[in-house]
């Protein structure tokens, strides 16, 4: 499953403590539409605004993503069989 976003990019930013690559996204903007006293347009360029991404790896077009690979380290791990066993008592 990959997940997009139109007028947007994943970029990464750097931990400020640790040595990580945090997801961010970089969203761009419309241009602002006024009228000045003739009425005429006038067009103000608005920069991107950057927002925390939480999608993870799935927006990111560079990574590989195979859902059954994944899924089977996951269960490997022990972690699913527990968060099953919570799923099903609720």
């Amino acid at each position: 499953m990959r997940i997009s976003y139109p007028s947007s990019e994943k970029i990464y930013v750097p931990g400020e403590i640790n040595k990580i690559k945090v997801g961010m996204r970089k969203i761009k903007l419309l241009d602002t539409v006024t009228l000045d006293e003739h009425g005429e347009r006038i067009f103000k360029k608005n920069n991107p605004v950057i927002v925390y991404d939480t999608s993870g790896p799935y927006s990111d077009p560079k990574i590989s993503i195979d859902i059954a690979k994944d899924f089977l380290v996951y269960v490997r791990s022990g972690t699913v069989s527990v968060r099953m066993w919570f799923n099903c008592r609720n």
